[in-house]
């Protein structure tokens, strides 16, 4: 299968604590990553009163040589920063005797 496109990817590092007791959270530098492609985008409206966002949802499908994805990494993706929802989901136990790759969820708010 053709491999024309590629992504950005970084993930989070979780670090110590501040003086209030947070996380801190910083993020790993970003890495180039070839793709089979992406599902169309698919967009939402909250229909809450005096809301203005939108969120955008998007079916990253990717290899088997794809770095794992976890919840909360950043996906560049046509320049626009998605955060992943959930982790990547590899298809590496089907009946078959090869790995066809697997998706990753990605989420964009808007607003």
């Amino acid at each position: 299968m053709r491999r024309s496109h590629s992504v950005e990817v970084r993930h989070r590092v979780d670090g110590g604590t501040d003086d209030f007791g947070n996380t801190v959270r910083s993020w790993s530098d970003w890495s180039v990553h070839v793709v089979y492609g992406w599902g169309a985008p698919t967009t939402e409206e909250p229909v809450y009163a005096g809301h203005d966002r939108e969120l955008v949802e998007v079916l990253l499908l990717v290899p088997p040589e794809f770095p794992h994805v976890g919840h909360r990494d950043q996906v560049k993706l046509d320049g626009e920063v998605f955060e992943a929802i959930g982790s990547s989901q590899m298809f590496t136990a089907n009946p078959f005797g090869w790995n066809p790759g697997g998706t990753v969820n990605l989420r964009r708010v808007v607003g």
